[in-house]
């Protein structure tokens, strides 16, 4: 499916919040990760979003990028970046991964929890964790972000095929760049949750 849609998952009372791909990054599943010795999983990467706001279907929202953790899933690299909605009430406090401990204590913790475990009710196995699931912090973080960009480039300027959508609005001189009312048409045809 081209564009990334934005879910909202439950966790553990009192936390939840919405998670996403996000744009213009690829987890390239040729190249290892040397900080996990695994291949990506060919996606984005995540972004979840720990702000309070309320945000209509279809928003963009710039986040702050202040964490992230590295799930292990089925022996592939999925970074999960913590972020809050730059607009959020909290957003002054939260400025690196330390800052979400202090204001949202045990987030962390039920976070790293939900992604170990939720696919158990599938019967597939608890997720393992890099870093021993420790969220490393904002210049780690931004590091990856630039580094799964450069592998977004990579994947436009190839011609193999790949799992993941390279339809795009913004990347000129690429085949995979449509226009806006087109983009709006394929956003439309997915229906709300």
């Amino acid at each position: 499916m081209p564009f990334s849609l934005c879910r909202q998952w439950g966790m553990y009372a009192p936390f939840s919040c919405l998670m996403w791909g996000t744009r213009q990054t690829y987890e390239d599943p040729n190249s290892v990760t040397p900080d996990t010795g695994a291949k990506g999983d060919s996606d984005p990467i995540d972004v979840c979003e720990i702000g309070f706001k309320i945000h209509e279907r279809g928003a963009v929202v710039q986040v702050k990028p202040v964490g992230i953790m590295c799930l292990i899933d089925e022996g592939e690299t999925d970074w999960k970046v913590i972020a809050i909605d730059v607009t959020d009430p909290m957003a002054e406090k939260i400025n690196d991964v330390g800052d979400v401990e202090t204001n949202f204590p045990g987030l962390l913790r039920v976070t790293y929890e939900w992604f170990k475990y939720y696919k158990v009710p599938d019967d597939k196995p608890e997720n393992a964790f890099a870093f021993d699931g420790e969220a490393k912090n904002k210049e780690y973080t931004l590091k990856v972000i630039e580094e799964t960009h450069d592998q977004w480039k990579a994947l436009l300027a190839s011609s193999e095929d790949s799992k993941i959508s390279r339809v795009n609005t913004t990347v000129e001189d690429n085949k995979f760049k449509i226009e806006g009312v087109e983009a709006e048409k394929i956003v439309d045809s997915v229906s709300k949750p």
